[in-house]
């Protein structure tokens, strides 16, 4: 009976696959496959320790039919496996414990044939157990499947090697919970078993339950760039380690263009990265959040070469959104690290009269600047610090506090391309097709006001809405410098930053994309809710402002407002 089991299961997993092998699993990793198959769980030491004892005493593996019998006389199977679930149901289950997944329509058809003609579900078990874990054949199927498996065992194992006598516990104690949540992330990929084991070390330090956040598929993205911090030359084979809260998922390496992208990604806070390359220091990018169906684009990270490695100074102005002007008094924490909004604070510093600061003798990396002051919104800010120099122009903006129902949408960026502007559409009145544009030309509107349009690098440049329509609203920002470029990439290059603020501060925040461009089409905003756009055209593209999806119920275009732009006077 068994081989013919076993044959039918090859034939089921492939049709397509000429060459399958079998290489016959330790008894150890076949009792840990059953804990797997019947609780999709980790062993527990004395479990374990047990049934390995009576194997070895019985001198051989077909003992594993025999502990089967016995898991299936335990309370939990019955508790588990009710004499109500049908032969189809109990099948799926296995799959699903086993394999995260249902069974397809033709295994399910042959097991439960099988099962229903006599074959006990204990020696099934056993039987599946083995086979995927010895299957060595080349059919995708097949591998994926013994992957998986053989992932969730030996995760399996290390759960028990390292909590030993504590991985002990019945159903309802911590261990026991903790013996799932183990396995709980687990697939075929190889980085979810070091985010599994990391999570079990992480036991190691509590005795409180910790939740297993594992980031089921999703389809949103994180995507960014890395470059040299000197030259500003695209940086490839850079190791970007992508986390979500602090548990390792995977990892990519920069192309060519120093480009990454992770995807297939849930919603939501709680990523991080850290970018290793040989001869540059290493660097962290934290609090990173995602919105459902978003590309998310990071700011460009510039990575420091060796040679830059010691203590540095700094240099630099936080200036006010609305005027340009520096601002005095104001206090700067800084943290190590990109994006750093929490945690150890490395050193702090108020602002000078004309809104300057300096800091001296700090290590060389990236690190992120909290800006906060009376009358003004907390912000951040990215600085660079380069062993050996003073490294200048570590500029942030602070926004001041707005209203109830206010809203400011403030521009920055770095040296080039010298001028960026912003450009605001929106309806007139409630749910109006006569639209406004707000720009350096016509800068106000009802309720709308562009209140600094900077011509000369960095912003910022900002636009207030005191008051919105019903309707929808659209934020764009033109490279005016090369606006009739048919191939510049000066703004994929310049570093701009929009963010996009309340009364209750800072909601939204974007950073223009690695895309070839002249035109950024941010976002787009309905009452308070704010949609990722993100993308990049060129202005002689009559569908550069066309909404894309959803997002508008017509064929309305803003880009004709673009058409023929007025000349600056300088």
């Amino acid at each position: 009976m068994k081989i013919f089991i076993k044959v039918a299961f090859l034939i089921i997993i492939s049709t397509l696959a000429s060459h399958k092998a079998f290489a016959e699993p330790t008894v150890q990793e076949s009792i840990i496959g059953l804990y797997v198959a019947y609780y999709n769980r980790a062993p527990d030491q004395g479990g374990l320790n047990h049934w390995n004892n009576v194997a070895t005493a019985n001198g051989n593996s077909a003992v594993l039919l025999s502990i089967s019998e016995q898991f299936m006389n335990h309370p939990k199977f019955e508790e588990d496996y009710p004499s109500s679930l049908s032969t189809i149901g109990f099948v799926t289950k296995i799959y699903q414990n086993m394999l995260n997944r249902a069974p397809d329509t033709e295994g399910l058809n042959f097991w439960v044939t099988v099962l229903d003609n006599g074959l006990p579900k204990s020696k099934f078990i056993v039987t599946y157990v083995n086979d995927v874990l010895s299957y060595t054949g080349t059919d995708p199927a097949g591998i994926i499947s013994t992957r998986m498996f053989s992932n969730k065992t030996n995760v399996g194992e290390y759960y028990v090697d390292t909590l030993g006598v504590a991985s002990n516990g019945e159903p309802g104690t911590l261990a026991y919970s903790r013996s799932i949540d183990a396995l709980a992330c687990v697939t075929e990929h190889l980085t979810t078993v070091d985010s599994a084991k990391a999570l079990i070390a992480n036991y190691l330090t509590t005795e409180e339950p910790i939740e297993n956040s594992c980031v089921p598929s999703g389809t949103s993205s994180i995507a960014g760039v890395v470059k040299e911090s000197i030259t500003n030359h695209a940086l490839p084979g850079v190791q970007v380690k992508l986390y979500y809260n602090e548990l390792f998922l995977t990892e990519i390496s920069t192309d060519s263009t120093g480009t990454y992208s992770f995807e297939n990604l849930q919603a939501g806070p709680g990523y991080s990265l850290i970018l290793i390359k040989a001869d540059y220091l290493s660097e962290d990018y934290n609090s990173i959040e995602i919105q459902a169906d978003e590309i998310k684009y990071l700011e460009t990270i510039l990575q420091i070469n060796n040679q830059y490695a010691g203590v540095g100074n700094i240099t630099g102005s936080i200036r006010n959104a609305l005027d340009g002007n520096g601002v005095s008094d104001l206090k700067v924490d800084i943290r190590k690290g990109i994006n750093t909004r929490i945690g150890a604070i490395i050193k702090t510093v108020i602002t000078k009269y004309n809104g300057t600061y300096d800091i001296a003798n700090l290590q060389a990396g990236n690190y992120t600047g909290e800006i906060s002051g009376t009358g003004y919104q907390t912000n951040y800010f990215t600085i660079i610090v380069l062993g050996g120099i003073t490294n200048e122009e570590q500029n942030g903006v602070v926004n001041p506090v707005l209203v109830s129902g206010e809203m400011r949408i403030v521009l920055s960026w770095g040296t080039n391309p010298y001028d960026l502007d912003s450009h605001l559409t929106g309806p007139t009145s409630n749910n109006s097709s006569d639209k406004f544009h707000v720009y350096f030309y016509e800068p106000t509107s009802t309720y709308i006001n562009l209140d600094r349009d900077d011509v000369s690098s960095y912003g910022p440049e900002t636009t207030t809405v005191q008051q919105q329509f019903e309707g929808l609203y659209r934020y764009s920002i033109h490279d005016y410098t090369n606006g009739d470029s048919s191939s510049s990439n000066a703004l994929a290059n310049s570093r701009a930053q929009v963010k996009v603020y309340n009364n209750n501060g800072l909601i939204a925040e974007f950073n223009v994309p690695n895309q070839a461009g002249t035109l950024w089409t941010v976002f787009e905003m309905r009452d308070s809710q704010i949609t990722p756009v993100n993308n990049m055209t060129y202005l002689n593209d009559i569908s550069a402002f066309r909404a894309t999806g959803n997002r508008l119920k017509n064929n309305d275009t803003d880009a004709y407002l673009l058409k023929k732009l007025p000349s600056k006077l300088n």
